[in-house]
């Protein structure tokens, strides 16, 4: 595939611009950038979503007792995908959520380097 001089020129235009972007939106002070997203008026106001870190797959939803609850995986330690864990929120309306203590979180020891399983349990 061969790229345009004018293709590859704006390309690097825009790399560049992403390049100048202030320190706060490129993620070195952690604390401005959580405010700047939290007055985002494009941020989802009525949908469950983390108090900080990464919140990846909404899964497993159900009423129980009059109140809903919703799992999805979170990296407690990161705004990033990794050290994924499952945790768990409640809410009466769907609308305001309260985060409860993780759920499920990854066992060491548990597999080795290769994920694969060191243990099993098999009933005779």
């Amino acid at each position: 595939m061969r790229i345009l001089r004018r293709e590859f020129v704006r390309a690097l235009g825009a790399s560049g611009a992403c390049a100048s972007l202030p320190s706060s939106l490129r993620g070195s002070q952690p604390q401005n950038l959580r405010e700047h997203l939290a007055a985002d008026p494009f941020r989802p106001q009525y949908h469950l979503l983390p108090a900080r870190n990464w919140m990846n797959d909404p899964n497993g939803p159900i009423h129980w007792n009059g109140r809903y609850h919703m799992f999805f995986q979170y990296n407690p330690n990161a705004a990033v995908w990794g050290d994924m864990h499952w945790a768990h929120a409640v809410s009466e309306d769907m609308i305001r959520w309260r985060h409860l203590p993780i759920a499920l979180a990854p066992t060491p020891g548990w597999d080795d380097a290769d994920a694969a399983p060191r243990q099993f349990s098999t009933p005779v």
